[in-house]
């Protein structure tokens, strides 16, 4: 048994080496195509973005000023948004409970 599970993770391994060199590629022209993008420098400069994130912050959130016009926007689009909730007498907002007159 032990002999046939080395066998897969040799086989997985070479794969994986195999891919590597077009994971880097593919790496490389995410970089020059960010580096050439106008948006770039404000996505460089967001805290914790770095080499990696930045790029696909800029996709994920794209160019159009307009799309999100207020923090809000962009909190509910991206999931975060606190969530309010209702029951009786009693409003939830995160985890903090409040009096509804």
């Amino acid at each position: 048994m032990l002999a046939a599970h080395s066998l897969a993770i040799q086989t997985l391994a070479a794969q994986l080496a195999t891919l590597r060199t077009f994971i880097d590629q593919h790496e490389e022209q995410i970089q020059q195509l960010f580096a050439a993008h106008p948006d770039a420098p404000l996505f460089d400069s967001l805290p914790g973005a770095g080499p990696a994130m930045a790029p696909r912050l800029l996709v994920a959130l794209g160019t159009d000023r307009n799309r999100f016009p207020d923090a809000l926007s962009l909190s509910c689009y991206s999931g975060i948004a606190p969530v309010l909730e209702r029951s009786g007498k009693t409003q939830l907002l995160g985890s903090s409970a409040l009096a509804v007159p």
